[in-house]
């Protein structure tokens, strides 16, 4: 049988020979014992093993220059040497993997991954010291995977019943305001916008402008609506179109004397009225001025309506 075999060059010179590198040389597989045949038969099933067994591919690295059957033979001894103390390490690999899983409460060892890549570990979970460790996990993740549905379904259920509640809430308030916008056209509705509601005509932004109107109507004639600011209004550069602006709006955290006689006025005109002080700010980004500018947010509840305007502070 031809074999394949691979000498040491630094072997070879040391030896005083100039025969190295691979070479194909016959051997009788008959002269072999059992042992040498089966690390032979093994050449080629651990060729990608260089670093572990010295070997290159499924060629037979052999001990010295020598390429006859006693060096083949040798170099197959010291082969299977080499597997079987590779068997051995994993051997004990493997033993010392299946006590340290034992060793583990029930607990830790339903919370460790499970890595089948690893070879050494998905060998352990198959040794029967670990079969009831390993149903009762096994039951473990049944209880937790039914305790996940379950909390899943209770979620859903919850979700559903959060939507129904406050789908069925808008559905109340709609049907409210509805009903509070028939009051008013038939209350205070003109008769042109009777005739047109009656006929489905009259538009629901007309009936709460009107009805807006009518709460704050006693504001009118004392206060001003604000007005928002323009960039025109706080950029000082000299061209012909301002710059860019920023705006912002916030509750103010202070008020002077004025601004609070302005809200307490409020108040006293629409006993009930829910008043805020805001802080406008606009800052041009070109030449970096800033203006500051109060409002009075003004919030009157008439029924299922919140109605809002704001006013110069």
């Amino acid at each position: 049988m031809k074999v394949k075999v691979r000498v040491d060059r630094e072997q070879a010179i040391l030896a005083g020979s100039e025969v190295h590198g691979t070479a194909v040389v016959d051997v009788s597989v008959a002269e072999l014992t059992e042992r040498q045949r089966q690390a032979l038969a093994s050449l080629r099933q651990y060729e990608r093993s260089e670093a572990y067994y010295g070997m290159e591919g499924n060629t037979l690295a052999l001990p010295g220059p020598a390429t006859d059957q006693v060096a083949v033979a040798t170099a197959l001894d010291q082969l299977a040497d080499q597997q079987e103390a590779a068997a051995a390490g994993r051997a004990a690999d493997l033993e010392r993997e299946v006590l340290r899983l034992c060793a583990l409460p029930q607990e830790g060892f339903n919370r460790i991954a499970f890595y089948w890549l690893d070879p050494v570990f998905s060998s352990a979970l198959r040794d029967p010291r670990l079969a009831g460790p390993l149903a009762l996990r096994e039951k473990y993740q049944r209880e937790e995977e039914a305790r996940e549905m379950a909390a899943t379904i209770a979620a859903s259920a919850q979700r559903e019943a959060e939507q129904a509640a406050q789908a069925a809430e808008e559905e109340a308030t709609a049907e409210a305001r509805r009903q509070q916008r028939e009051e008013w056209v038939a209350q205070q509705g003109t008769p042109n916008q009777q005739a047109r509601y009656a006929a489905g005509l009259l538009s629901v932004e007309e009936i709460e402008g009107e009805m807006a109107d009518g709460l704050f109507r006693p504001l009118a004639a004392s206060y001003g609506l604000y007005q928002p600011m323009g960039a025109s209004g706080i950029c000082t550069c000299e061209y012909e179109a301002p710059c860019h602006a920023d705006f912002s709006s916030e509750a103010a955290d202070s008020a002077t004397a004025r601004e609070w006689e302005v809200m307490e006025a409020i108040r006293a005109a629409l006993p009930g009225a829910e008043t805020q002080l805001r802080k406008h700010t606009g800052e041009s980004v070109r030449c970096e001025q800033t203006r500051t500018r109060m409002g009075v947010r003004v919030t009157v509840v008439v029924g299922a309506y919140r109605f809002s305007r704001e006013y110069a502070g």
